[in-house]
Order: C-alpha cells, then structure tokens, then sequence
C-alpha cells in the first residue's frame, strides 16, 4: 500500500483532532503525547501551515508531546525555518512603512500578525504571518496611501469612487516590496465596523521594538477587543491561530491578562456584545473552555433578531454574497446623510451618468 492511498484511508476525524489538538496546545494538560504516522505527515504539516501553528507545533515536538519520525521531524523544521523567513520579511516592511508614517506625523497602529507576535506570545516565532496590518485614522488614509506610493506600494484594486477610501472602505489592499500590506480605517465592513469606536483605538498605545524601531501597537484591553473582532467578522471559516490569538491576549482561566472593566465598557459603546459572543463561542467550540471567566461569560450574552441579521453577513461562505450581504448592513448603518453616497459608489459603474446610474440602482433592487 503506498503512502498517498493509505494516507486517504486515514479517517478525517483522527487527523482534525490531532491539529485541533496542537491549536489548544498549552492551554490544559494532556495525558498522552499526539502522535503522527508518516502517512498523515503531509497533510499535517499542510494543516500547521494553513492554520500558522507551525511555530507551535515545533514547541509540542521540542516538549515531546508530538512525536514524528526523523523525516517528519525535518519536514516540520525545514516548514518553519520557510515561514519564518517570511513573517521576517513582512516585519522589515511593518518597520519601514510604520517609520514613514511616523515621519508623516500619521498616528497608527501595527495590528494583527507582527503585533501579536510580539504581544502575545511569549515568543514571536510561534506566531507565523505573512502580512502588514496597519490601522491608522479615517481623515489621515488618503495621507497614508499617498506616501506608501511615494515609496513604490501599489493599490490591489483601484478606488471604487473618489473620496470612498476615507468614508466609507473598511481596508485598502497594497503590496510593498512583494509583501501584502492592508491599511485598515475600520476593523471590518458591515455594520459592526460603522459602529464601532475607532478612536478609542488611538487613546492608549504600547510598542514593540523591531529591528532597533519602535512600533506603536495598541494596549492589551485593545489588542483583545480587535482580536474578538478579526476572529468573529474576518472569515466564515477563522484559522486556528486566530482562535489562539483571543486566548492569549484575554489570559487562561484565572489569570486575566486584560482591564475587564474597560473592555465591558468597549463593548458597549461599540454595540460588540454579538461579535464577543460569537468570538467566545468560537473559542470554546474549537479549543475548549480556555478563557478567563470575564470573557467567557460573553458566550451566553442574548442578542436580538437585528443584531443575528447583521453577524449572519460575515458568515456566508460564498465571497460574493457574502460582500453583497455586507454592503446592505453597511448601507443600514450609515447615517442618513452618508447612504445614497454609499449606495452609488458600491452599487453603480463610476462611469454612468447620474440618471443612467439611478435607473440602474432601481433595477438591481427590483431584481
């Protein structure tokens, strides 16, 4: 039997269990190593990769509560050595394009893969990343992306409209010396990013110090809160360190690593109760009951039919629904003043004439 029909003979379940095993990795105790056959090594590695949990799982083998073959052992290495280099790369341009904004008098915050890295785990090569997340304030992104030009970044997608990156877009997709760069103005589209507080991002600040420069990331009441809301609102289907990242920044059971007051107060003005709960829910779902209990109890929270409308959108599967879906609870969330604006911009060519444009949105409601 060769190793790619035995692999598939391999049942699901055992496998997941065993990557669902390294995501909860030191959050509890095992009673026995996890051990992986040369036949499942593959599509393991594929796992650790997909999910960032590579630098993890190096920790599980070096602590022997994962056992491979030499071969396996190797692989794995040779996996993490390539991820890293990656995650270096990435840090040298959050470096760079965090040192222009500074000199720009721009204030931001590095968000995300390279922050978390660094703040909430005890070692930065147990976070893998391939990113820049930077969020910086709604009036100062045409500042933002002008400069990153001057410095040879270039836009993924061009603007929908003039003038629609600092009202309404939630990010803006770059790429600087071959590595992804989103510049963040909101946490996430839809109504939860409308409602959402960015400001009080910007009250309070730490750094970290990255080849010889300080960073400026947010404080770990903040860190948690944004990690809540990239778990809950950026995927259908979150990865595995993203679940992990919620966990360290709140603490273990018993020992809160967060200003419990201050983050319940958060919440509450950015109307978040649905996106915590769904984060908690999330976590316990996938690791376990892991969370201090000023978090956990999040998971019970009771939400009313308009606010399970506005989470349902950021878990369609499908992109393009799923976008659709958000860009109506968008639409709903925007004052007044600021919807036929919206409406025109996501919903219409930016060629038409304004009465060919109108007819256009009528049909498309109709249908």
């Amino acid at each position: 039997m060769n190793a790619e029909r035995a692999s598939a003979e391999i049942p699901s379940t055992v496998l997941a269990s065993k990557i669902q095993s390294i995501g909860a990795y030191g959050f509890g105790t095992r009673s026995s190593p996890i051990e992986i056959s040369t036949e499942e090594t593959a599509a393991f590695l594929t796992a650790m990769a997909e999910n960032k949990l590579l630098g993890t799982a190096i920790r599980a083998m070096m602590e022997e509560q994962l056992l491979f073959s030499e071969d396996g052992k190797q692989q794995l290495a040779d996996r993490h050595d390539e991820a890293m280099s990656v995650a270096m790369g990435a840090e040298c341009v959050a470096v760079r394009v965090s040192e222009i904004l500074t000199n720009a008098g721009l204030a931001h915050r590095i968000i995300d893969g390279a922050a978390i890295a660094h703040t909430g785990y005890d070692d930065p090569a147990l976070r893998s990343f391939e990113g820049v997340s930077i969020l910086v304030q709604g009036p100062d992104i045409e500042d933002a992306l002008g400069l990153l030009a001057v410095e040879g970044a270039t836009r993924v997608t061009p603007e929908i409209r003039a003038g629609f990156d600092q009202r309404f877009a939630a990010s803006i997709a770059l790429t600087l010396e071959g590595v992804p760069v989103e510049i963040y103005r909101t946490l996430a589209p839809g109504r939860f990013g409308v409602d959402m507080k960015q400001s009080d991002l910007f009250v309070l600040r730490r750094v970290i110090r990255v080849a010889g420069v300080d960073m400026p990331v947010l404080d770990s009441t903040d860190s948690l809160l944004v990690a809540c809301y990239r778990l809950a609102l950026s995927s259908a289907d979150p990865d595995l360190s993203t679940v992990r990242d919620v966990v360290l920044l709140a603490g273990s059971v018993g020992q809160r690593a967060f200003d419990a007051q201050r983050f319940e107060d958060s919440v509450d003005r950015w109307q978040a109760r649905p996106v915590v709960r769904r984060a908690v829910r999330i976590v316990h779902d996938r690791l376990g009951e892991c969370l201090p209990k000023e978090l956990s109890w999040y998971a019970d929270v009771w939400i009313d039919t308009g606010d399970r409308e506005a989470l349902a959108a950021y878990v369609i599967e499908d992109e393009d629904d799923r976008q659709t879906a958000l860009e109506v609870t968008t639409f709903k969330a925007l004052p007044m003043g600021d919807r036929p604006a919206f409406a025109l911009a996501v919903g219409l060519s930016d060629g038409a004439e304004p009465v060919d444009r109108l007819k256009e949105l009528f049909a498309r409601r109709r249908s």
